[in-house]
């Protein structure tokens, strides 16, 4: 059976058997052979069974290191060695084994229950149940497409096992099977008992990642089918409707619970729900942002004061702490927090006491806490900017919001939603520039898109023209006045393009920076921060 030994260096990692007929090589965790490292490209190079044999293909445009020389496409002998950044992929070919047969990569159909397959779709619904290892118990949901599993907190299914890899499997609901694949592991995938690169799984076979089994089993209908909405939370795609059975469950408990999410999704709308649903639903929700204020004044924000405790303290303040009590705590981009606040607040979460910032009285408080952060946390700690205790501490109850690029689907439910109330129709052709655009603003960015084409729209049909993505191609000529800049979308460099929208903005909001802020997506202390390189004057 072919294979390539992957070597780092000089260090010998893992044995990958070349099974499919195309095998992707890259950093990217959307190929077979994952080399995760910043001279690899995403896709570097592709391998494609021809009759007996496999060619090399290159897809990084720099060419391939095979044998020391730079190739672009090259069939490949036993003991070829091919260099792809600091990795040694080592092709062998044991010349005793019979060769390939079309046998080989045909995946069965499994054979399921009628309530496990999703008849819509035909997508196989399955659920992974950890049977033994740390994490026991525990049940996630195998949704439609690519789930991974791992310690690291950029999986869809966290292990706290120590022996599983960061990002260590990923698991893919196909329409009649499931494909697995070791994402490059240091202990490696075994499928009852048999190590493997990618393989299919039947349903109930054992998975052991490190010292974790894992089970597939079939998902049984336990509850009705989600709406495509969750208060203010928009989406019907499988992804957001588990989100949706996430915040259901989450709700119920009182562990701490981790948003994580691109600016913009719309994590503190989760942390509502979740406070709605919840047995505390009648006490208080109690939002901080910890981006928006200033390093001084954080403690005084989340523990209050007492008059005098400083020179701007003229009477005792409760902090946010203080005012959730019976309630809800959420605390909004929790990785901005000051380093030197962190073990205070690891204190807290422990002990549900704390002081007021000059006072000496211990008060208690009952709370549950929720976090939110774009970054990603176990990043963060590793370069030595978030307290490891205080991340796990956070990280019971995580929930992945994902990016709207990630869930197109939703859009035009997005569109209806905004839209309501309003006399207005979307042209075929708005909304396939709508659908085609890669939205790095989010659900803020579609909603802040679909009002500025309303106010520009002439009529009661939406279309092309009237869709600004504030971007658009230099021009020449002298600056334009205000009146032509409320029609004209901005120009210019970078630079100039931000100025101008800052200024813009301010000005719709009659100089609230808080306001503004929130339009843009950006945190309060950023926006001040691009005022006064811009020169912008209140």
């Amino acid at each position: 059976m072919p294979s390539l030994r992957i070597y780092l260096k000089d260090e010998f990692r893992w044995v990958f058997t070349l099974l499919e007929k195309e095998i992707r090589i890259g950093r990217s965790h959307e190929n077979h052979i994952v080399l995760p490292q910043p001279e690899v490209s995403r896709q570097h190079a592709f391998l494609r069974r021809d009759g007996k044999k496999f060619i090399v293909e290159d897809k990084s445009g720099r060419g391939i290191d095979l044998n020391f020389q730079t190739v672009t496409e090259a069939p490949l002998r036993h003991g070829d060695v091919l260099r792809v950044g600091s990795y040694r992929l080592i092709y062998e070919l044991d010349e005793h084994e019979e060769p390939f047969t079309e046998t080989i990569t045909r995946e069965p159909t499994l054979n399921l229950p009628g309530a496990a397959r999703q008849k819509e779709k035909g997508i196989v619904r399955c659920q992974i149940h950890i049977v033994s290892g740390p994490d026991e118990g525990k049940v996630f949901p195998l949704p439609e497409g690519v789930t991974r599993i791992g310690r690291s907190g950029r999986n869809n299914v966290v292990l706290s096992d120590p022996s599983v890899s960061g990002l260590h499997l990923e698991i893919e609901a196909g329409p009649s099977a499931i494909q697995l694949r070791d994402l490059g592991s240091t202990n490696g995938t075994r499928i009852n008992g048999q190590r493997i690169q990618s393989s299919v799984a039947e349903i109930g076979s054992e998975i052991q990642v490190g010292q974790t089994k894992l089970k597939i089993h079939p998902e049984e209908p336990t509850e009705p089918i989600a709406p495509p909405s969750l208060g203010r939370l928009i989406g019907q795609s499988p992804k957001m409707q588990d989100v949706f059975r996430m915040i259901r469950r989450g709700a119920k408990g009182e562990v701490a619970v981790l948003v994580q999410a691109e600016t913009g999704c719309g994590k503190e709308l989760v942390a509502q729900e979740i406070h709605r649903l919840s047995p505390r639903a009648q006490g208080p929700f109690i939002t901080l942002d910890c981006s928006a204020i200033p390093k001084e004044l954080i403690e005084s924000e989340l523990f209050g004061h007492e008059k005098g405790a400083f020179t701007t303290a003229v009477a005792q303040r409760k902090g946010a702490f203080e005012l959730a009590r019976g309630g809800t705590i959420f605390l909004d981009e929790i990785g901005e927090l000051p380093l030197e606040m962190q073990p205070k607040l690891l204190r807290v979460l422990e002990e549900r006491t704390f002081k007021r910032v000059g006072g000496n009285e211990t008060l208690r408080s009952d709370f549950r806490i929720i976090a939110a952060t774009n970054r990603w946390l176990d990043q963060e700690v590793l370069q030595g900017r978030f307290r490891q205790d205080l991340y796990f501490r956070l990280y019971v109850l995580p929930i992945f919001l994902p990016p709207l690029r990630e869930r197109k689907d939703d859009i035009p439910l997005l569109i209806e939603h905004f839209l309501k109330g309003r006399s207005v129709q979307v042209a075929p052709s708005a909304m396939e520039k709508l659908l085609a655009h890669t939205w790095p603003g989010n659900v803020r960015e579609l909603r802040n898109v679909i009002e500025r084409a309303v106010v520009m729209m002439e009529g009661s049909l939406l279309s092309p023209e009237d869709l600004l993505f504030l971007q658009a191609p230099e021009r020449e000529g002298p600056p334009m006045s205000w009146e032509d800049q409320k029609t004209t979308p901005p120009t210019g460099s970078l630079e100039e393009i931000e100025k101008q929208v800052i200024q813009r903005t301010l000005k719709t909001h009659q100089g609230d920076k808080k306001a503004a802020a929130q339009v843009l997506g950006i945190a309060l202390s950023t926006l001040y921060e691009k005022i006064k390189r811009h020169q912008i004057a209140d």
